[in-house]
């Protein structure tokens, strides 16, 4: 799954920057928008791989020639390939996109097998959940030891806690706090994070059992 080579940035066309974990490579993107979506596609366990800015194509619609180029495109566990198209949500609703989504959804289905999704800047936010992996994300690549682990999966299991206490737990056994951190990132689909979409060092925390 390679990605496109993006040109460089402009005052009105920027470009970020976003390291992937999962995928051990760099990628540029066009917004906010899809460097936040990006982050949650790196917690989405069902996600095998995925690329910003793939291959694009032309294709003929309402009498003109055009040309494009998905925003993503990502591999499900399954084998299933999708595209996705990230706007701002304020955009996102006009007659003309509708038309351009649901042609381009069409063609993507029946010569690639594959679908095309639009998704807004009102989506990535309505999940409370992405807060706190935008947070989290900057720990997802700080190596923990299996031992590290073990000895938190069984504290959690047990009883319910506050970050706090768990980061005292690693302190103890001589490493960073930021190894917390780092260990509820990596295991963010097992924990379960109780109250605010903000969290901080006073979040209950437990195990999904």
């Amino acid at each position: 799954m390679k990605a496109r080579y993006i040109k460089g940035a402009t005052l009105f066309n920027p470009r970020l920057r976003f390291t992937s974990v999962k995928n051990r490579a760099t990628f540029q993107c066009d917004s906010r928008w899809e460097s936040d979506f990006l982050i949650d596609l790196e917690f989405d366990s069902s996600v095998k791989r995925y690329a910003t800015q793939p291959t694009s194509f032309t294709y003929d619609f309402k009498g003109k020639q055009r040309r494009y180029t998905s925003d993503v495109v990502l591999m499900r566990q399954n084998g299933k390939v999708e595209h996705i198209e990230v706007k701002d949500a304020a955009y996102a609703d006009s007659p003309e996109l509708r038309d351009k989504i649901a042609y381009l959804s069409d063609l993507f289905g029946k010569y690639q097998n594959s679908s095309l999704t639009v998704v807004t800047s009102k989506d990535i936010h309505r999940d409370p959940g992405h807060v706190t992996r935008k947070i989290l994300y900057k720990y997802m690549d700080i190596s923990v030891s299996d031992a590290l682990k073990r000895m938190a999966i069984r504290a959690l299991y047990k009883a319910d806690m506050p970050i706090h206490a768990l980061e005292t737990r690693f302190i103890q056994r001589g490493v960073d706090r930021v190894s917390a951190w780092a260990f509820l990132a990596q295991h963010y689909n097992n924990i379960i994070f109780v109250g605010n979409p903000s969290i901080s060092s006073n979040t209950i925390i437990c195990w999904s059992k």
